[in-house]
């Protein structure tokens, strides 16, 4: 398993975990925060029902009172009013809902249900309690109600304290048997807001959604930014210098490691006319397209880059026959592109220090190939000696100054033996060579 894989593989484990734990983790604070949020929607009811109370006992009832015992209006009553207004939003929203219930109320219809009767009984039971908040599973989700107790005070004994007492109009419409007999600062009931709270779990659970695809986002972002060339090139340089260290070669990337390499170099011959002819954008496009295809033939044949500028790559190679392979190799890949390419080999003693390359061997390498014609692989004579015995066909083309290099060098002509890089108008090329002209 090569190194990219293992780093793709590490940084998905690394995502997917904690993927899971954000989810984990953040389920109970976003949990928490809904049921917040519903709880204070649901004090915004209690309090919008507080005072349609307040405005009917302090505002209506009085007016309404003054012939109560001839005539019964229920609009004065604040319970009355304030179940009467939320009952136009409960009307819309079937899950939300307010109700005022007493264990002995004067309208058969005020009674409490059996959940809504231990809410009545616990603020009984519990009378420096202010407020409850329960939650309920019904079969439309979770429900949240809100509850506070209801007091009775000096005014409700006018109705609650016996049926001889009460208006003649009242008892006239709901009788004389229920709603009496309640006590100045006796809890009676309960007011109870109801509130769905499947709206505000669903808000959540998006949320858990969006947190959980934006740090997923970033991993793969990491992921995509470590699999670039530029990128992953130093993470493997250093883990092959990781490596080297562990098998005690420490000292070798501190002064520099001397190693037999053949060096391949290669570029697009005629570049800049085509650049001129294709436009930046296309030659852009075309250049990206050679860069891909150079490095998946330099991968497999196990070569290692050096470096890249414009249109060219250096690599270095273990073995010569290896090396020459793949320079046949780039050449048969890039036709399909309308490319042709000029390679040059040597092979020579390279320094390697911290995973870069130097030496003679790098620069032999790039004048030789600057000799080649389109479609050309040239070799030193020392690729061609390396070869011996490798099925690759070599024609010395005579020595040659090179640039920058003070002695003469034997280039030679590289192609497979009954092989399609034996091109047959070489001859002609190779009397172009100016044989000791400097390039």
């Amino acid at each position: 398993m090569g190194l990219r894989t293992k780093l793709n593989l590490l940084l998905l484990a690394v995502a997917l975990s904690g993927a899971g734990l954000l989810a984990l983790f953040a389920t109970p604070y976003l949990n928490s925060a809904a049921k917040h949020d519903v709880e204070e929607r649901s004090r915004i009811m209690m309090e919008s029902a507080a005072g349609a109370r307040k405005y009917t006992s302090e505002q209506v009832a009085p007016l309404l009172h003054r012939d109560i015992n001839a005539h019964f209006h229920p609009q004065s009553v604040s319970a009355y009013a304030a179940t009467n207004i939320f009952a136009a939003l409960h009307a819309k929203f079937q899950d939300y809902s307010y109700r005022e219930v007493a264990l002995n109320p004067t309208n058969l219809a005020d009674r409490p249900m059996d959940w809504e009767g231990d809410i009545v009984q616990y603020f009984r039971a519990n009378p420096s309690v202010t407020e409850q908040v329960v939650q309920r599973d019904t079969v439309r989700g979770p429900i949240l109600s809100l509850s506070r107790p209801i007091v009775a005070n000096e005014r409700c004994m006018e109705c609650h304290d016996t049926p001889q007492d009460a208006p003649r109009s009242m008892t006239a419409v709901y009788g004389r048997v229920n709603g009496f007999g309640w006590h100045v600062g006796e809890i009676v009931g309960a007011q109870i807001v109801s509130v769905p709270m499947s709206v505000a779990f669903a808000q959540a659970s998006n949320a858990r959604l969006v947190f959980v695809g934006l740090y997923l986002g970033v991993f793969l972002l990491i992921g995509i930014l470590l699999n670039l060339p530029p990128v992953f090139k130093p993470i493997l340089a250093l883990s092959r210098i990781a490596e080297d260290v562990r098998v005690g070669k420490l000292a070798s990337y501190a002064h520099g490691t001397h190693a037999l390499t053949t060096v391949l170099s290669t570029d697009i011959a005629d570049s800049t006319s085509h650049a001129g002819e294709l436009g930046d954008d296309a030659w852009a496009d075309l250049l990206n397209q050679h860069n891909h295809v150079a490095r998946k033939e330099i991968a497999r044949f196990q070569g290692v880059e050096i470096n890249t500028a414009g249109d060219s790559f250096m690599v270095a190679f273990d073995g010569p026959g290896r090396a020459v392979r793949c320079a046949f190799a780039i050449h048969d890949a890039m036709k399909p592109l309308g490319l042709q390419m000029r390679a040059g080999l040597h092979t020579g003693e390279c320094v390697i220090t911290q995973g870069s390359h130097s030496g003679i061997a790098l620069h032999v390498a790039a004048r030789v190939a600057a000799k080649a014609e389109p479609g050309q692989t040239l070799t030193s004579r020392t690729v061609k000696d390396l070869c011996i015995g490798s099925g690759i066909a070599f024609r010395s083309l005579g020595s040659f100054t090179l640039k920058g290099l003070e002695e003469s060098w034997e280039i030679c002509l590289a192609s497979e033996q009954q092989g399609p890089h034996l091109v047959t108008d070489a001859g002609e090329r190779v009397r172009r060579f100016p044989s000791n002209k400097k390039t």
